[in-house]
């Protein structure tokens, strides 16, 4: 089963708060929640662009070098 937001818990989220309710309600029909564990890629550089993601919790950690390997945004390990 996918699980997802409803319109009220849209509108909690600061990104949302101005849409309306058709646009809301799109979101909860097209949208899910992902959890993604620690050091999983979550998007890479050069990924086609499928969708957008909203972090509703924990943090993320960003890396980039020109001579290296390619931008990729993984969930931070959680601090003990």
């Amino acid at each position: 089963m996918r699980e997802t937001l409803d319109r009220d818990e849209l509108r909690k989220l600061f990104l949302f708060e101005s849409l309306s309710d058709e646009q809301l309600d799109w979101l909860t029909e097209h949208g899910e929640v992902r959890t993604v564990p620690a050091g999983e890629t979550v998007v890479a550089e050069g990924d086609p662009p499928t969708c957008f993601f909203v972090l509703l919790s924990g943090t993320l950690a960003l890396s980039w070098c020109k001579s290296c390997t390619p931008f990729v945004v993984r969930p931070a390990p959680r601090e003990p």
